[in-house]
């Protein structure tokens, strides 16, 4: 997740609310969860996340407030 925060969240989220991650496919399978970017060689996993907010609210907020808490940091 600190990855995450690193890059900016902004960076992944399109237009519709939509939340983009590449996982290492490898990485995955050892039990550890680790960002690529889109660009990168070897096998990924890739998954997209709708964020549900409201008339009023900033998705990137929403999205935030949410990945803040699942970490378990």
């Amino acid at each position: 997740m600190a990855q995450l925060y690193e890059e900016g969240i902004k960076k992944r989220v399109d237009d519709e609310k939509n939340i983009h991650v590449r996982i290492s496919l490898s990485e995955l399978c050892r039990g550890r969860v680790k960002l690529i970017e889109s660009g990168s060689r070897g096998s990924t996993v890739k998954g997209t996340f709708k964020i549900e907010s409201y008339p009023g609210d900033d998705p990137i907020d929403v999205a935030s407030r949410l990945l803040n808490e699942l970490s378990p940091e």
